[in-house]
């Protein structure tokens, strides 16, 4: 029940029944405790969100993720979402599915729920428009997270794709593999074409040719993984590189059973891999260190770009 419908309940103005809700001076005793009686009774709840426009302490942050089903994306949002509850913030997370058209929704009900700032995950790298561009007509601090847009000069914090690809690439050089497969994401993403531009380097240093036939186009998901397996040629690679986690989960769904001869690797980190006794190479970065830089840049309104570079391990 809205605090409109009290009052027409009641019998009484809205401004009364607000003025008795919050506590505020020049409402009759009786008439307050009916009110108050009547709300407890409803179990009514002010909108939280409306008091924090009202107070004008709103210090709310609004997230928006491309995906929660990818174990990278909850981790790090996870953590962040750590450092700003700590930090005396609010966070409303937005998941736009990889979808343009939710994500734009998205954005424009944040910029209606007035938030401090948002940090953005895009769902892709090219935008006839800024989505951005409604946070900041309104001076909304705003940061680009994790994915990089194309011709984008605002504030972002990124991992370095291609120098991770590039050393994760070399790494199964040094282990001997000369016929490395490469499982890539959606090349419309620059996240997948700077991992892919790594390991063509790594090849191009180290004079081993690109073949077409041990690169597999996905789209960064566990289905199109174990796609990749059905079509690469496993009796050639002797090293797997897969561009994102989920693509080497579905890589090795289809695998089943272990080949102990193929070197993986993977670009993000998958810890239940480990506890089932598979060898990755991967890289390693600190979410410490992404989330310290985000809370830096939302409170200071910043407008660099950093670029953090992956330890390979493994």
């Amino acid at each position: 029940m809205t605090m409109k419908e009290i009052a027409q309940k009641l019998g009484l103005s809205v401004a009364t029944v607000s003025r008795a809700i919050n506590n505020k001076p020049n409402v009759n005793p009786e008439t307050k405790k009916i009110i108050k009686e009547f709300t407890e009774k409803i179990m009514y709840t002010p909108n939280a969100a409306a008091q924090k426009l009202a107070k004008k302490d709103n210090k709310t942050i609004g997230i928006l993720v491309p995906t929660l089903s990818n174990p990278f994306f909850s981790e790090l949002i996870d953590n962040v979402c750590k450092l700003l509850y700590n930090n005396n913030y609010q966070v409303i997370i937005y998941n736009s599915n990889n979808d343009f058209s939710i994500e734009k929704a998205s954005i424009k009900e944040m910029v209606a729920a007035r938030v401090n700032g948002a940090i953005i995950i895009l769902a892709q790298s090219n935008y006839d428009e800024n989505p951005l561009m409604a946070f900041e007509k309104l001076n909304i601090p705003s940061i680009l997270l994790d994915r990089e847009m194309y011709a984008y000069e605002g504030a972002g914090i990124y991992l370095d794709n291609e120098k991770g690809a590039y050393d994760i690439t070399k790494n199964l050089i040094m282990k001997n593999c000369k016929n490395i497969g490469f499982l890539t994401g959606n090349l419309n993403l620059k996240t997948a074409s700077d991992r892919f531009d790594g390991y063509k380097r790594a090849l191009l240093e180290y004079n081993i040719p690109l073949k077409e036939e041990n690169i597999f186009y996905g789209d960064f998901t566990i289905k199109s993984g174990l796609e990749a397996y059905k079509k690469l040629n496993l009796h050639k690679i002797d090293g797997l590189f897969a561009s994102n986690n989920l693509m080497l989960i579905g890589f090795l769904k289809g695998q089943k059973n272990k080949n102990k001869n193929l070197q993986l690797a993977c670009f993000d980190k998958i810890s239940l891999l480990e506890i089932l006794d598979y060898n990755i190479t991967f890289c390693e970065f600190s979410f410490d260190n992404i989330c310290n830089h985000v809370l830096k840049f939302l409170e200071n309104n910043e407008k660099n770009q950093i670029y953090i570079t992956p330890m390979v391990k493994g």
